[in-house]
């Protein structure tokens, strides 16, 4: 009797010892999970804060631009270096600090009228958010034109077609 009791008493044991064997392995399972899961949620979570930037720093770019190229063509001018300056000068002032993530080189042209072209590109705190980067994902390219108009001819031709119309 002695004899069965033992085996009893082992049998309970292996259980014991197999059910915390068991826990063990879902704690594992676990920590598997997390070092899979948790890098890529942050990943994740990095990448939509950068789009956000990205879409800001674009429409802030294409305002500062617009901005720049109308007060260029604002007042009529004879002289383009006076046209080219203003718009120049707009500029400089507007885009001093106001950009999340993105450094950007500009160039303006007064001939006629004034376009400004501004590109930059995003900085990125992870190469790996540079997703496809040959084409220019993260690249930012803006364009904006104006033409220099004469108020007083335009005042005058808007009078001669008012009187024609009637």
């Amino acid at each position: 009797m002695g004899a069965g009791v033992r085996r009893k008493r082992q049998k309970r044991g292996g259980r014991r010892e197999r059910q915390r064997r068991g826990a063990r392995e879902w704690d594992a399972y676990f920590t598997v999970e997390a070092v899979l899961i948790f890098p890529l949620a942050l990943y994740i979570c990095i990448f939509i804060l950068y789009s956000g930037f990205y879409i800001y720093d674009r429409c802030v770019a294409e305002q500062d631009a617009y901005r720049a190229a109308l007060r260029g063509s604002s007042l009529y001018r004879e002289d383009m270096q006076a046209v080219y300056n203003a718009a120049e000068d707009t500029l400089r002032e507007h885009m001093e600090g106001k950009y999340a993530v993105a450094d950007y080189d500009f160039s303006v042209r007064a001939q006629g009228g004034v376009s400004i072209v501004m590109e930059g590109d995003v900085n990125m705190p992870f190469q790996g958010l540079r997703l496809l980067p040959e084409t220019g994902a993260w690249h930012i390219r803006v364009e904006a034109e104006s033409r220099c108009i004469n108020p007083v001819f335009l005042i005058r031709m808007y009078r001669q077609l008012k009187q024609e119309k009637e």
